[in-house]
């Protein structure tokens, strides 16, 4: 955002932040702690106020439709073809 900023481009709708985990959409959405997250220090929670604020729109995204897995996890070749045409807009 700042760096469209810089630019004098103004980005007034919230920046889609989309994730293929549960437990991540919920920890940025809802502002209650669970014996789970206690440990998370709030600095680490800093995406739920920009959640609030409008800043940020968490979505999310299935699995198989992720694209950025091609980066982080072993793929079959039938999903590895599919994400990388994705990417290269084939």
């Amino acid at each position: 955002r700042e760096i469209f900023r810089d630019l004098g481009l103004c980005q007034t709708d919230p920046t889609e932040l989309y994730v293929d985990n549960t437990g991540a959409e919920m920890l940025a959405k809802e502002r209650k702690v669970t014996s789970r997250s206690r440990h998370i220090t709030r600095r680490y929670l800093k995406v739920r106020e920009y959640v609030a604020d409008g800043i940020i729109d968490v979505r999310r995204v299935p699995t198989d439709d992720n694209t950025a897995d091609i980066f982080t996890k072993p793929l079959t070749g039938p999903a590895f073809r599919r994400h990388r045409d994705t990417l290269f807009g084939v």
